[in-house]
């Protein structure tokens, strides 16, 4: 499939210090980043048009057709590991790169070539060890605007180093824009109260996180 004059979003990620991982834990983490990109599939609809493809074991790549999602896109993703995996240590690098695509193959984004690819990748090897996520944007839209959006990436990423899965719990509901009362009910089951989804949530730096994701989300809208 070949795509002309638009610009996407290619999210490139690989597990934080994998090698370290039990042989169990990789299997389960594998079958966890498929199950997570399928309950994202449900949330974004056509948004992501294929599920994640993963390969070498702890690499990843998922294709986003709405580049202005893709921030709240990788921090669900980052989210549902965490809880998924029962291990708040547990974490992936992501780069996003948003750019033109040249082709895209449904189920094999990998094998798909284009500027949003190579950005992608490319980032992504060169991410500093101390991040977690990075953004690049097409040389032609760059400018001192996104350059400010991946400095706001990196700041929620300092947050996101520190939750616990509870607050990732939390969390991942609010990225859905869900009331506190609806992360109580569906998230926890009602095993908690709402002033305890709002307590993990102010932990988590949700307020502050929140408002970073809106900028982006319209400044990105914006741009393209």
């Amino acid at each position: 499939m070949k795509i002309n004059n638009q610009y996407f979003a290619i999210l490139t990620g690989d597990i934080v210090k994998s090698s370290k991982l039990k042989s169990k834990d990789r299997e389960k983490l594998s079958k966890i980043l498929l199950r997570t990109s399928k309950y994202l599939k449900d949330i974004f609809a056509y948004n992501i048009p294929s599920n994640i493809d993963i390969f070498r074991g702890d690499s990843w790549q998922l294709f986003v057709t709405k580049p202005e999602i893709s921030l709240r896109i990788a921090l669900m993703l980052r989210a549902f590991l965490k809880i998924h995996m029962k291990n708040p240590k547990i974490d992936t690098r992501i780069a996003i790169g948003i750019g033109t695509i040249d082709f895209v193959q449904k189920n094999k984004i990998s094998s798909g070539d284009g500027e949003a690819f190579r950005i992608s990748g490319l980032h992504l090897e060169e991410m500093p060890k101390e991040y977690n996520i990075t953004i690049a944007f097409s040389e032609n839209i760059k400018n001192n605007l996104t350059k400010s959006l991946d400095i706001i990436s990196k700041l929620i990423d300092y947050h996101i180093k520190n939750w616990t899965i509870q607050q990732a719990r939390a969390v991942s509901g609010a990225l859905r824009n869900h009331t506190q009362k609806q992360i109580a009910k569906d998230i926890f089951q009602s095993s908690i109260t709402q002033q305890a989804v709002a307590d993990h949530l102010n932990k988590a730096g949700w307020t502050y996180i929140q408002l970073a994701l809106d900028f982006y989300e319209e400044s990105v809208r914006n741009l393209l």
